[in-house]
This record gives C-alpha cells, sequence and structure tokens, in this order.
C-alpha cells in the first residue's frame, strides 16, 4: 500500500506573521517614498518664464521654451506665470532629470498644464525636443517671432 499520510496545510507561528508584516509595511513604504521624490506640491514662487519654485525647489517647465529676461518678450512670459500661479496650489510631476540647478516636470495649476497654457497664450514656444512636440499644436503664429533655442530643435 501506498503512504497516503494527509499533509496538513502550513501554519505560519507568530514570529512568521510578524516578519511578514513588517517586509510588507517595508516594501509599502519604499514604494511612497519613490512616488512622493516624483512629485513636488505647494505654492509656486516665479523665477523666470519657464521656472519656478515650488517646495523650495526649482523646477524647469518641460517642453518649454521662454524667453530670457533679458530677451523681447521674457518679462511678459514671467509675469503670465506669475499671474497663472498666484493663489494656487501647483503640483508638479518630475521626469527624473535636471537642467541646470533646477529640476526639471510637468507643472499644474487647477488642473491645467502651466507649459500649455503659456504656450497657448503666446508667451513662450514647444521645446519640442523635450516636449516631443507634446504642445506644437498649440503654439499660435504670434509666437513664432520668440526666440527659441537651438536644443529644442528635433
Amino acid at each position: 500500500m501506498a503512504n497516503t499520510r494527509r499533509r496538513h496545510p502550513r501554519q505560519f507561528t507568530p514570529r512568521t506573521v510578524v516578519v511578514m508584516i513588517a517586509a510588507a509595511i517595508a516594501v509599502a513604504a519604499v514604494l511612497i517614498a519613490n512616488r512622493q521624490e516624483n512629485v513636488l506640491a505647494g505654492q509656486a514662487a516665479v523665477i523666470d518664464g519657464d521656472t519656478i519654485r515650488v517646495a523650495g525647489q526649482k523646477v524647469r517647465l518641460q517642453g518649454l521654451a521662454a524667453p530670457e529676461l533679458h530677451e523681447r518678450g521674457g518679462l511678459e512670459a514671467k509675469n503670465a506665470l506669475i499671474e497663472l500661479v498666484r493663489g494656487q496650489h501647483v503640483t508638479c510631476q518630475l521626469d527624473g532629470t535636471t537642467s541646470y540647478d533646477r529640476v526639471v516636470g510637468i507643472c499644474y495649476a487647477e488642473g491645467k498644464d502651466l507649459a500649455a497654457v503659456l504656450i497657448r497664450w503666446g508667451f513662450a514656444r514647444d521645446c519640442e525636443w523635450y516636449s516631443g512636440g507634446r504642445y506644437r499644436k498649440l503654439e499660435p503664429a504670434s509666437a513664432k517671432g520668440l526666440p527659441l533655442p537651438r536644443y529644442c530643435a528635433p
């Protein structure tokens, strides 16, 4: 006769259960921390037409080519961005890259992509190399006169 010994389901000791719960909590904490590292949120201070400061960090708006402050349209771009973020809670989804001393990301106020609005209003241009052309169709004909850095060409 074959051995027909019944197997009982594995029972975990209290210590094993505690270790498994601790491991699950540790994994969850790492996942949450990694997700939060990619998001900045809070009130924004405007530095220029394509840079804001959120939660103490400078953020370069991804895919946006705004004129520098010393260029034609630079001050207007900065002032338009000030109006967009004034009194708003801003959330930036960082892409993991940096540009000089700034992190780079797509930032929103009231659910509106700040770069998209500035481009649609004619204060900036689509920087296709970094946006992948995401804003190309939003750019009005009047914006063609704004400077476009060479690094924006695809």
